[in-house]
């Protein structure tokens, strides 16, 4: 069967990728639940977004576009820290993946993926009891053609 999407193979991707790049930070393709997260440093694959098409015909073959993004949370807690180190971590984060995507444009190799950049960055925090807590979210833009 030949390949539908990419979606699959750029999540694996950047989960290993994320992985080799920055080990002391835990990574999961998809949100844990709440009763499991026990680390005070945790990133995950959120919701994707994009478009998808057909945009031309050759030889009774079809072209697949694919223009998506992959959102990345990056969740931080620090135990009676303050808002701004929390914050802080938290883009430190966000730019250990956006150098990752810079060092691998295409995903290490991902078959039909043209580009995968860093896109929008968001950043949130808020006091839960006496932990700081920031949550960063950075979108990953992905460009990819299948035939």
């Amino acid at each position: 069967m030949a390949t539908t999407s990419t979606i699959p193979d750029v999540s694996d991707a950047l989960v290993a990728l994320v992985t080799t790049a920055m080990p002391d930070v835990k990574i999961n393709d998809g949100r844990p639940a709440d009763q499991n997260i026990q680390f005070r440093e945790l990133a995950y694959l959120g919701d994707t977004t994009g478009e998808y098409s057909v945009p031309v015909m050759k030889s009774g073959r079809r072209t697949r576009s694919e223009d998506y993004d992959i959102q990345v949370v990056v969740w931080v807690a620090q135990a009676r820290g303050t808002l701004a180190a929390a914050k802080r971590r938290a883009v430190e984060l966000v730019d250990g993946f956006c150098d990752v995507l810079a060092d691998n444009p295409n995903l290490g190799g991902v078959s039909g993926v043209l580009q995968a950049t860093a896109g929008n960055i968001a950043v949130s925090h808020e006091f839960q009891g006496e932990d700081a807590v920031a949550v960063a979210t950075l979108d990953v833009s992905v460009s990819a053609r299948l035939n």
